[in-house]
């Protein structure tokens, strides 16, 4: 998605102590370099509007370019926050990035779940629909690609059907094996939809970020 510009200077950058490292290490998929890269990045993007040391939810849906309407922003930045004191520290930032490592598939389809289904045991059509409604009216390309509620309820209904044959199974629900199987036929049949229901987490670790620190503080994670 590009670079994340960083008009102003940073004053209060925390340095991560060895044993910082070593415990988020611990409970990462993460290597050093990568940790010091994310943080790195991590000290940019929790500087966006106020700089406090948090990822607040402004602050997120700048980073993944969304409205602050957004549904599936507020159920992304609301899986992150599991301190639920409304922003993302660093720790909850990385680990979030590594259960979507390629060695944390299951972790990963968990957390997708969670963001489709609002907690519930099974994803609905209606659940989909209201997803999927609101990323059209948030998304003035999708808006004109797919502004027609019809055809929206069309293309969920004949996805229901494709992953009901192929499990022989036609309860009209979605469970973890089936809303992978949802995205990768939606991602071959409706490419521009798709793009919005396959969340890219990988940008919050590659993306280039400038940094200009003024004066270094001691970290403070818990």
């Amino acid at each position: 998605m590009g670079v994340v510009k960083q008009s102003k200077v940073i004053k209060n950058i925390t340095l991560l102590k060895e044993t910082e490292i070593s415990d988020f290490h611990s409970v990462t998929s993460f290597n050093r370099g990568t940790i010091l890269t994310l943080h790195q990045n991590y000290n940019v993007f929790s500087s966006l509007n106020e700089e406090n040391g948090l990822i607040e939810y402004p602050d997120f849906c700048l980073l993944i370019s969304k409205n602050q309407s957004n549904l599936l922003a507020q159920n992304i930045f609301n899986a992150i926050d599991t301190g639920k004191d409304n922003a993302i520290n660093f720790r909850e930032f990385l680990r979030f990035l590594s259960s979507f490592h390629k060695s944390l598939q299951e972790e990963q389809k968990y957390i997708l779940f969670n963001l489709y289904s609002g907690g519930k045991q099974f994803i609905s059509k209606e659940n989909l629909y209201t997803m999927l409604k609101n990323a059209i009216k948030s998304d003035k390309v999708l808006s004109k690609y797919l502004d027609n509620d019809q055809v929206l309820n069309n293309i969920i209904q004949e996805s229901f059907e494709t992953i009901g044959r192929l499990n022989n199974n036609s309860d009209g629900k979605l469970d973890k094996i089936d809303l992978m199987m949802f995205t990768n036929i939606i991602l071959e049949r409706y490419p521009m939809l798709g793009l919005y229901i396959k969340i890219d987490i990988d940008f919050l670790k590659n993306r280039k970020v400038k940094l200009r620190p003024v004066n270094n503080t001691n970290s403070n994670y818990k």
